[in-house]
């Protein structure tokens, strides 16, 4: 696909909604990939007038543990910088010398798809791949106000990043010709949350293709559009995420992926032998079945997380691990259920495997996440907040 990324105007639902397989956080630190230690370094990026007791109590991490990850960090960049050689892109998608041993990814022609984001290294599961601030954006729809609102954004935007919107694709204009704003807006901006009316265009993220089984996913946290590992990447290996909704037949998949985006999709998942992709495709109308059917069991807290637990059973037999964004929500809902029921046990695994996931999702400092720590401390503490089912 020539690097569109998906429509705004079609609502993303991650996996299933309710949640799995998170990491634990003796997995996450595995290879030195421990997301709060990448939360640290960001919050310090994005406001360096932050101290590092700060950071440690948005963390809740000893002072002396966030200074040792933040020197760490400064050091490991000062050796990317030394290290001659290697070719990079900066967040913007320019070469940059000094920053590519820094990021895991690059951007770069993808065989039939126009450009794409490849890694640059093995990027671990539950690792952040980038998390971006978008160039534009807009409210309600691409009407009227609007519409003039965007066009206002992009004049005052530099003419380097005007020129960077613009050569991305455009599914009203395929051969480049007639190519518009709205039209490029459109078809690569994302919804900010699942199912908003707003949409927000990253440029870098905007260049992930999409694929039926991805490798990565995408949302939209305080601002910022996250892109994070679901699976272990492999150096060289393309990065994509998932355009639509996971519980569709192949023939359904194709089909909403030629009349939204205008291509045809060739990924594994697509591309399987006959006997191996109708077993695939049963196995996915099965978890939105389920998924579905999940709420409806709400009287019967018992029988409802034996669904959840079945749900995370079919992702696995889908060849991968649960996605993350799956996981923190039935995980969640298998929470609630739990506690609803009196079984403090079971609702304290349940919780702890939806932080872990929510950790992956929108990082550790974000209000869904320290919800749920909340939640993990203390789970009674969720009746605060309503009736649980």
């Amino acid at each position: 696909m020539p690097s569109a990324m998906i429509c705004w105007l079609v609502t993303i639902v991650p996996p299933p909604p309710l949640l799995t397989h998170a990491l634990s956080p003796s997995t996450l630190s595995k290879g030195g990939h421990d997301p709060w230690r990448q939360e640290a370094v960001q919050m310090q990026k994005d406001d360096p007038e932050l101290t590092i007791s700060q950071i440690a109590a948005r963390l809740n991490k000893p002072v002396k543990t966030v200074k040792s990850a933040l020197a760490n960090a400064r050091k490991k960049e000062a050796l990317a910088k030394s290290e001659k050689g290697s070719q990079g892109y900066s967040k913007e998608g320019r070469n940059d010398n000094d920053k590519a041993n820094l990021l895991p990814y690059q951007i770069a022609p993808i065989p039939g798809k126009g450009l794409g984001l490849v890694a640059t290294r093995k990027i671990c599961r539950g690792e952040l791949i980038v998390q971006e601030k978008p160039v534009l954006t807009a409210s309600g729809g691409l009407v009227g106000f609007a519409l003039k609102q965007l066009q206002t954004q992009f004049d005052q935007l530099s003419s380097s990043v005007q020129d960077e919107i613009m050569v991305l694709y455009d599914k009203h204009a395929p051969d480049g010709v007639g190519k518009t704003l709205s039209g490029v807006f459109s078809t690569n901006a994302l919804p900010q949350g699942v199912g908003s009316p707003d949409a927000a265009l990253c440029l870098v993220i905007s260049r992930a293709n999409h694929s039926c089984i991805s490798n990565a996913y995408h949302g939209w946290v305080d601002g910022r559009e996250r892109l994070y590992c679901d699976t272990d990447i492999e150096s060289g290996e393309e990065i994509c995420t998932n355009y639509i909704q996971w519980h569709r037949t192949t023939i359904q998949r194709q089909d909403a992926l030629q009349a939204q985006f205008g291509f045809l999709c060739g990924c594994p998942a697509c591309m399987e032998e006959e006997t191996l992709r109708k077993k695939h495709d049963a196995i996915r109308c099965q978890i939105g079945e389920l998924d579905e059917a999940i709420p409806e069991l709400a009287f019967s807290p018992s029988k409802a997380v034996a669904l959840v637990e079945k749900v995370l059973g079919l992702y696995e037999q889908l060849g991968r691990p649960v996605p993350h964004a799956a996981e923190q929500r039935h995980c969640y809902d298998a929470f609630q259920l739990s506690l609803s029921e009196g079984n403090m046990q079971a609702a304290k695994r349940w919780i702890r495997r939806a932080y872990n996931a929510s950790v992956v999702t929108d990082g550790m400092t974000s209000p869904g996440t320290l919800r749920f720590q909340r939640f993990m401390k203390n789970p009674m503490s969720r009746m605060q907040d309503g009736p649980c089912v």
